[in-house]
């Protein structure tokens, strides 16, 4: 996307030291920038397109040697557009994780990821297959979501709070042997496909009050 195709400009947050959005900085500029990040880095990217190929720099940028996985402490990405894949498998979130508002217009993969504050996914439109496999959550927020195509949160593990209140699930929802150590909302959501709880565990209230099910 080209600013001078936007009618009011790049709508991407700043990049530090710069009038423009990561989308729209110049090869140079880009370069600077990520090899100036390390793991565990805070970044704020909220309302940045991504494609496959610059979302995939970004992360390198963050990924802990050690490891190979990625590393952030607080990561902003609220009302982002992640075109294609968007993979964050085994990621560590040592910060707020902010999509809220976010477009994933392919496949959104956080299988193993860790989110120890907040994983916040309010009005995040997942249009592609949502995978949170095995993530584990302090907190998840998920308030009116959309889940175009399957969700999967197969063995996920939540030690806080889960909300997950007016969120839309269309294509299958998969919550076996997952674990909610404290209370969990499902209030008002709607599944329109199935809605697979197999042996999940509910230490705390669990609320579906309201709730839609396909029958």
């Amino acid at each position: 996307m080209n600013p001078a195709s936007d009618p009011v400009g790049c709508r991407g947050a700043h990049v530090p030291g710069h009038t423009t959005c990561l989308a729209h900085l110049s090869d140079t500029d880009r370069r600077a920038y990520l090899a100036g990040l390390t793991p565990g880095a805070d970044i704020d990217h909220r309302g940045t397109l991504f494609i496959p190929l610059l979302l995939n720099e970004l992360l390198h940028a963050v990924q802990d040697p050690t490891t190979g996985f990625v590393h952030c402490g607080e990561a902003l990405f609220e009302t982002a557009t992640f075109i294609g894949a968007a993979k964050f498998e085994r990621a560590t979130f040592t910060g707020e994780a902010g999509f809220e508002g976010a477009t994933f217009t392919g496949p959104a993969r956080f299988n193993e990821a860790t989110f120890s504050v907040e994983g916040v996914f309010g009005e995040t439109a997942f249009t592609g297959h949502a995978r949170f496999e095995r993530a584990t959550f302090r907190t998840a927020w998920f308030e009116r979501a959309t889940f175009s195509r399957d969700a999967r949160f197969s063995a996920v593990r939540l030690s806080h709070s889960a909300w997950f209140r007016w969120a839309t699930f269309t294509g299958t929802a998969w919550f076996d042997e997952a674990l909610f150590r404290r209370g969990a909302e499902f209030s008002e959501a709607a599944f329109t496909g199935l809605a697979e709880f197999a042996r999940a565990i509910f230490h705390d209230d669990v609320r579906f009050c309201g709730t839609t099910l396909a029958v």
